[in-house]
């Protein structure tokens, strides 16, 4: 799966995606792993075995010596498995996929409908006490602002981000049967 990386981001030396402000990049699945296994009362064992890796495979994870991105699908499936949430999810948490990722448009037309629901989150009668000040909006992060997006326009059914839909494909067996 391709990286997405930023130009903020660089290698650590062990080969982990680390930003500026020394975030490893994944380490929202990593602590999702943690605390399922937590929950579970896994050891570090049980929880390589219960994923299908070899405990070192995962200490690497862990420690943020394995850049994440370039774990195979296979294997963050089997993590979302472990988890118990869809490969999607798996994808966020592993910060491969961005909330950006699912609004249609070029990066411009992406900042002008985050702007348009800073400006009617602001308006709204039952949301303009909850919308951020200017300043905490304009310091706000991009996906942040995006999935604030998501959950104004899904509250109140106005549409100002273009969120992707799923696109239905049939494939030979579906057109034989009609």
């Amino acid at each position: 799966m391709a990286s997405k990386n930023s130009s903020q981001e660089k290698k650590g030396g062990d080969g982990a995606a680390v930003n500026q402000s020394g975030h490893v990049k994944g380490s929202a699945l990593t602590k999702a792993l943690l605390e399922r296994a937590e929950e579970l009362e896994m050891d570090r064992y049980q929880l390589a075995d219960s994923i299908g890796i070899t405990y070192s495979y995962l200490t690497l994870i862990l420690n943020g010596g394995r850049d994440i991105s370039k774990i195979t699908d296979e294997k963050l499936r089997s993590m979302g498995r472990f988890l118990g949430i869809p490969f999607a999810q798996v994808l966020m948490l592993a910060e491969v996929l961005r909330p950006e990722d699912f609004i249609v448009g070029d990066e411009e037309t992406i900042d002008a409908s985050i702007r348009q629901v800073y400006a009617s989150m602001s308006r709204h009668p039952e949301w303009r006490g909850l919308a951020p000040t200017d300043a905490d909006w304009a310091n706000t992060p991009r996906q942040v602002k995006i999935v604030l997006g998501m959950m104004f326009q899904r509250l109140t059914n106005e549409e100002m981000l273009e969120v992707a839909s799923m696109i239905e494909v049939e494939d030979e067996e579906d057109q034989e049967q009609a």
